[in-house]
């Protein structure tokens, strides 16, 4: 099977990478950036079953060579989609081009494939916005608002694949929600810090800078402390793209997510603790004032809709494909331990 992938330099890009490279039962082509072809080069270059072209998503026809639209249209009979802009502080006109455009230059190429059977789409469980209380996995559009552009293009975006599933009933099509990535289940490693790596490296920097707040018995911080914290370890992840489509048409939502899914009060005391700090942490009820708060730790403000997040998530389907999957109790170990190695040392240093 010839199968096409966006997104494979991203950070759960770049973990399913592996899954590919073992995969010498299909045929892979990894639409590219042109900045970042060379470093792709390296890593498939033995890999005959692999091959890299230049492109974007921002280029109607996605390859540089046009040429090739035309060759892979004929033979492509997947598609998995994971290329997005995840930046919480982009512009909204950014985010769209890429977000919005890009999945519809994609949905393009994919109405051009005769042999097309399958799509992947990476969403996020962001496209939820502000619902209160549990969204399933059968919902999408039920009256949520957004308060981030990246939560409302995902969503925009989402809402085409969907278009275009009932438009080709005949396609199997996944939409797989993504909680808040972080790092290897059984590692902790991470090869780029965003999300709560932000919280992470601020506030472990200020108990450094400053050990006398270790003495404090208290500390207030901008959170909810019954809103459950949506994460998945990127090796989750990458497994659930790996393991085959189980319905024979139509579509199929999936939120991928780890099992036993902490509160934010118990996410943050874990990380508080793992850096040797004791003191509780109050949470500061959501208000104007957050705003002006969270850019003296570094914190993009668009992290606010996580920490006060009012939702939760079905997760049936994923446990037809995942059943194993980690639990936060078993990956809160190397999460933590990898952050006050690497992350933590590396800003001390």
């Amino acid at each position: 099977m010839k199968i096409l992938v966006t997104g494979i330099t991203g950070f759960l890009g770049k973990e399913f990478l592996k899954h590919i490279i073992k995969d010498n039962k299909n045929e892979y082509i990894l639409l590219i950036r042109e900045s970042s072809i060379s470093k792709i080069y390296g890593l498939i270059e033995e890999h005959e079953h692999i091959h890299a072209e230049v492109g974007s998503l921002k280029n109607t026809l996605l390859f540089s060579d046009a040429r090739l639209f035309d060759k892979y249209t004929k033979t492509v009979e997947k598609v998995i989609h994971l290329a997005a802009l995840y930046d919480l502080s982009a512009s909204s006109d950014i985010l769209y081009l890429t977000n919005v455009i890009g999945t519809q230059n994609v949905l393009y190429f994919c109405k051009q494939c005769p042999k097309l059977i399958f799509l992947d789409y990476a969403s996020t469980i962001a496209v939820a916005g502000n619902w209160s209380g549990l969204y399933y996995e059968s919902d999408f559009d039920i009256g949520q608002e957004f308060e981030n552009p990246y939560a409302k293009t995902k969503f925009q975006a989402e809402a085409l694949v969907r278009k275009l599933s009932k438009n080709s009933p005949e396609l199997i099509v996944r939409v797989i929600r993504f909680g808040v990535i972080v790092g290897d289940s059984k590692t902790g490693a991470i090869s780029k810090s965003d999300g709560p790596y932000y919280f992470f490296s601020n506030i472990g920097k200020l108990f450094q800078i400053a050990p006398i707040l270790k003495k404090l018995k208290f500390v207030p911080f901008p959170f909810n402390a019954d809103s459950l914290f949506p994460i998945v370890p990127v090796d989750t992840g990458a497994q659930l793209l790996a393991t085959p489509a189980r319905l024979e048409s139509g579509l199929e939502t999936i939120h991928c997510l780890a099992k036993g899914l902490p509160t934010m009060e118990t996410f943050l005391n874990d990380f508080l603790l793992s850096i040797d700090v004791t003191l509780a942490i109050i949470s500061i009820p959501k208000n104007k004032v957050i705003s002006k708060i969270l850019p003296r730790f570094s914190i993009p403000v668009a992290l606010v809709e996580y920490l006060y997040m009012p939702t939760s998530f079905e997760c049936r389907n994923i446990d037809h494909y995942l059943p194993d999957r980690v639990n936060y109790n078993t990956l809160k170990g190397p999460l933590f331990n990898f952050v006050v190695a690497k992350i933590l040392k590396k800003d001390k240093s």
